[in-house]
């Protein structure tokens, strides 16, 4: 297994089947999330299949700016950066796979932009029942004028609420 022996940019370096026997090594969890920085820009396939086949459920949790290769079984968070700084796209095929979209909001045009994702991605696939993507709003650093947004927009349009918790905790 790779382990970090210097400094380095990166911790170590792994396969999945490393990866995977390190994790389900070292932990009892049941429900792996797989998410910080950009967790699409690889093939998670191999990954999330060893994680499975063990009895764990896996999470991705992307910015839905990449191809998500991941097991079908798996679940899958789009949190869009729409309009935010860094200007990559948001990939509608990331969109139609994702099982929940969850978006920080903190003004009127997030919640506007946030709409027209939703009426995206029901328009551009054949939604079955099953895989309308449940859609949560994080007020952006829980003011409380985005909170009240959050409610508002929530209320109006059939959506869920949600907090940044690494926000309470002081971790970035």
């Amino acid at each position: 297994m790779g382990e970090k022996v210097k400094d380095a940019p990166t911790f170590a370096r792994m396969t999945a089947m490393e990866l995977a026997k390190h994790v389900l090594g070292t932990t009892r969890a049941r429900h792996i999330v797989i998410t910080g920085g950009e967790p699409a820009l690889y093939d998670l396939r191999p990954l999330s299949e060893i994680f499975i086949e063990a009895g764990r459920s896996v999470q991705l949790e992307t910015s839905g700016t990449h191809e998500i290769r991941i097991d079908p079984r798996a679940f899958v968070t789009v949190s869009p950066k729409v309009g935010m700084p860094g200007g990559l796209k948001v990939s509608d095929d990331a969109l139609a796979r994702a099982d929940e979209i969850k978006m920080p909001v903190g003004k009127p045009a997030d919640v506007e932009r946030l709409r027209e994702v939703v009426a995206g991605v029901m328009a551009a696939k054949d939604v079955r029942l099953d895989r309308i993507p449940t859609v949560w709003l994080q007020p952006l650093s829980q003011s409380a004028k985005a909170t009240a947004l959050c409610v508002e927009a929530a209320t109006a349009h059939g959506w869920r609420i949600s907090i940044q918790t690494h926000k309470y905790l002081g971790v970035r």
